[in-house]
This record gives C-alpha cells, sequence and structure tokens, in this order.
C-alpha cells in the first residue's frame, strides 16, 4: 500500500520503487522461506544492504548467521535471533533486515532474493 503518492512512486509491474524527498528512511525487509535466502537491497543499482548468511559466504566466517549447536535447523539471524527452523505449524518465522537509510532526491530502491521458490516476502519504506 503506497501511504504518499506524492513521495513514493511505484507501480505494480516494475521492480523499483522511487522516492522523490530526499532524507532519513526506515527500510524494512522480511523473507519467510525454509531456507537462508540472500537478500540485496540497491540504491540508484549499487548495491547499499545484503544479507551474507554463512551458507552463502566463500571461504569467510560471516556474522550474519551461524550454525548453533548440533541442529541443522538451528540458525543466528543477521541481528544475533536464534531462529529455530522447524514447526509443526510450517515456517512460522523469516530473515529480516530492519535498518535507516539517507537517500538522496530521486531515489530507486529495489530488492533481489535468491532462495526458496517458496518464498513470501514484504518491503516497508517509510519517511521519517
Amino acid at each position: 500500500m503506497n501511504t504518499n503518492q506524492n513521495n513514493f512512486i511505484w507501480n505494480s509491474d516494475q521492480e523499483n520503487i522511487r522516492t522523490i524527498v530526499p532524507g532519513l528512511y526506515e527500510i524494512k525487509v522480511g523473507i519467510f522461506t525454509d531456507r537462508d535466502p540472500r537478500i540485496n537491497v540497491y540504491l540508484n543499482n549499487k548495491v547499499i544492504l545484503s544479507s551474507v548468511l554463512s551458507s552463502h559466504a566463500s571461504g569467510t566466517v560471516s556474522s550474519a548467521s551461524t550454525r548453533i549447536g548440533s541442529s541443522e535447523s538451528e540458525r543466528r539471524s543477521m541481528r544475533g535471533v536464534i531462529r529455530h527452523g522447524k514447526h509443526p505449524a510450517g515456517n512460522v518465522t523469516g530473515w529480516t533486515i530492519v535498518d535507516f537509510i539517507a537517500l538522496p532526491a530521486r531515489s530507486s530502491l529495489h530488492i533481489t532474493y535468491s532462495g526458496g521458490s517458496d518464498a513470501q516476502g514484504f518491503l516497508s519504506l517509510r519517511k521519517l
């Protein structure tokens, strides 16, 4: 839902959201899937935020997500929250990015995702 059509420009057939007004924004991205997703947030076609999970890192230890204990289904999220992967109701937890960004005037934002095809997600952008 676009709550400020004078500032946020988005069409359902486009991959990006444009903002008119410069300033500070809160951004939230959430992906609900049973696999570790890779999420990138782009500002004017340059990556500004990424989820670098341990299963995606190549030869480096990631602080974003690490296995804990002996269970394959337990992972620590980017913010240090432990995500227990199996639940009788199905996939009830998601991977999220919550951050604050300073956007220049007439910015273009888009998100890329790679992971399971059964994913659901959301994007929230709020001018502060």
